[in-house]
């Protein structure tokens, strides 16, 4: 196969991933199993994936840069809670083994069985159950399980949010606690002395750097490293999660509605981009954006309508006129795709977290 054929098979890839957000969670997943395969880490394994160091069991220190494909919030929270799990099982299981307890009846059962759903996530690293890691004390612990338990609360928030088609002010406050959450746990991390990445903080970040930019929605704290969130806080950080979802969840028919809005627009989108769109077709798709924009108080640039207009995001046809709404989120979906392309953004700091430390002393 020669370099053309492979270019072409690389942008007809991408081009699709842009369109379908399974095959772009289909894509990362590869990616994953290939870096397993050729020895850059063992997705779902003891061992960190991607390591970035030699053979040093500790890499370098914790520096979240945004690249690659889409995250997944679904499973950012669900590796996050697994860890969560993970951490305070690790205090128990000291204890435990201070107590003298047997182990093959009290320990190894629990140890194997957190090993296990690990191994069935892609780089989920639960390295409080590493036997080469030294632990730090059962406080400490806790303070880094709850911040796992922010982090995949938050996650779960802002998709609530999302599903309900929440408007530009209540994502905001879910991608101002998916900030603190991230930063918390870094935080939490360098606390401990811990300087290997985590994959989930690292992953919350990168979402973060492409959904303020795909959603025109501003974040202004816990992106730097001289502004860490405090970890002690996580408990507050998971009501106010747990506050967002039941406002997203409030009023039922709203959702329902918003819903059945986006289905329409998905539908006609879908003959958009099979070439058997009619006049009719890009009506529907304009009274739906329409009444998602003006009624319902959802922003054209949010992810929801920015993935409900993908396929329809090259526009109507000369001659078909349509509404303000549409025109402003058919602009928004076609600068949210191009984030996929370059979602490079602007870094974190290049402070390392002592020099940030000292910054904000």
């Amino acid at each position: 196969m020669n370099q053309s054929e492979i270019t072409r098979i690389a942008e007809s890839l991408s081009s699709l991933s842009r369109r379908n957000r399974d095959v772009r969670e289909a894509m990362s997943l590869i990616g994953s199993l290939l870096l397993a395969v050729s020895g850059g880490g063992r997705a779902g394994s003891l061992e960190p994936a991607g390591r970035r160091s030699g053979p040093s069991r500790e890499g370098p220190a914790l520096d979240a840069r945004p690249s690659g494909p889409p995250v997944s919030l679904e499973m950012i929270a669900e590796r996050a809670k697994l860890k969560a799990e993970a951490a305070r099982w690790a205090v128990q299981r000291r204890v435990l083994e201070a107590r003298g307890a047997d182990f093959e009846t009290e320990i190894r059962p629990q140890d194997e069985a957190l090993v296990a759903r690990a191994k069935a996530l892609p780089d989920c690293f639960v390295w409080t159950l590493s036997p080469q890691t030294a632990l730090p004390d059962a406080e400490t612990m806790e303070t880094i399980a709850g911040c796992y338990e922010c982090l995949a609360a938050a996650a779960e928030s802002m998709e609530a949010l999302d599903r309900a088609g929440a408007d530009r002010d209540l994502q905001q406050q879910g991608m101002l606690l998916i900030a603190a959450g991230q930063s918390a746990l870094r935080q939490a991390l360098f606390n401990a002395d811990r300087r290997q990445r985590d994959t989930d903080q690292e992953e919350a970040f990168r979402w973060l750097k492409q959904q303020t930019a795909g959603r025109r929605i501003y974040v202004p704290r816990h992106m730097r490293l001289n502004d860490p969130a405090d970890p002690a806080q996580w408990q507050s950080r998971v009501e106010e999660a747990r506050r967002l979802v039941e406002q997203a969840g409030t009023d039922k028919d709203r959702a329902d509605a918003v819903r059945g809005h986006f289905d329409t627009i998905r539908a006609h989108a879908e003959r958009v981009d099979a070439g058997e769109a009619t006049e009719e077709d890009w009506a529907a798709i304009d009274r739906a954006v329409a009444t998602l924009v003006e009624e319902f108080g959802v922003a054209p640039g949010s992810t929801p309508m920015c993935e409900a207009l993908e396929l329809a995001v090259d526009g109507p046809p000369e001659g078909i006129e349509v509404g303000p709404a549409l025109r402003i989120a058919l602009r928004e979906c076609e600068a949210w795709l191009d984030t996929f392309e370059d979602d490079e953004g602007e870094d974190w700091e290049d402070a390392e977290p002592e020099a940030a430390q000292a910054a904000s002393a």
